[in-house]
């Protein structure tokens, strides 16, 4: 009698399950597909940070701002009108930012500076004399702010309309803090001096003449 022929099905399947057994068994086994992006430095990994260079998922830290301000008054200087006005500072990353508004001053360029002293009283020597000098803890020259030497506090001047009223802004002082911790470069606790002449950036303080408004850097 004739033997029974195995169905087709039958040898495929199993023809199919010896290679799924030779293929388990090899020595030299086939190397996993590369991950997309791997050769990246850049690429960010498991546990949030990059495999070398710049992390692509942190932006650094936040910045940190501090802001002082001194309000200004008149000193009593003769024929110098009434100033009153503000000196506000923003210090963002080591620069500054510092606003100044002026009001009942008379016409014209006015030179404005940070002295070392904390008072903006008069002594025998003129009006808001206690102020001292210009505040130079770097022991540099005088100087506009646009010249390479200069005073961390020397603003240079601003101009004052027929109406008695001045706005200047100075974007990015550096050379101090405003930090009340910051030590000898703060300059929280000196006062701020608008002059009644201009100052022409000449050494030692630029001929800016008598101090007709002053006020003291608090820190906000």
């Amino acid at each position: 009698m004739p033997k029974p022929r195995r169905p087709l099905s039958f040898l495929f399947v199993g023809s199919l399950l010896a290679a799924a057994i030779a293929y388990g068994c090899s020595d030299d086994p086939q190397a996993a597909p590369p991950e997309p992006d791997a050769g990246n430095p850049n690429r960010a990994q498991p546990d949030g940070g990059g495999g070398g260079g710049k992390d692509a998922t942190a932006d650094g830290a936040p910045a940190v701002t501090y802001k002082a301000a001194a309000t200004l008054a008149p000193t009593g200087l003769a024929d110098a009108g009434s100033v009153t006005g503000s000196v506000a500072f923003e210090e963002t990353n080591g620069s500054i930012k510092v606003a100044i508004t002026i009001s009942g001053a008379t016409p014209g360029d006015h030179g404005m500076h940070v002295h070392e002293g904390s008072s903006c009283d008069a002594t025998d020597a003129g009006a808001a004399m206690a102020a001292g000098g210009h505040w130079n803890p770097a022991d540099a020259g005088h100087g506009l702010p646009t010249s390479p030497t200069h005073h961390p506090g020397d603003f240079g001047n601003i101009t004052i309309g027929a109406d008695g009223t001045g706005t200047a802004t100075l974007p990015a002082v550096t050379g101090f803090t405003v930090r009340a911790d910051g030590g000898a470069l703060s300059a929280v606790g000196h006062a701020v001096i608008f002059h009644q002449g201009t100052d022409d950036g000449s050494q030692p303080v630029g001929n800016a003449g008598g101090r007709a408004g002053c006020g003291i850097i608090n820190a906000q």
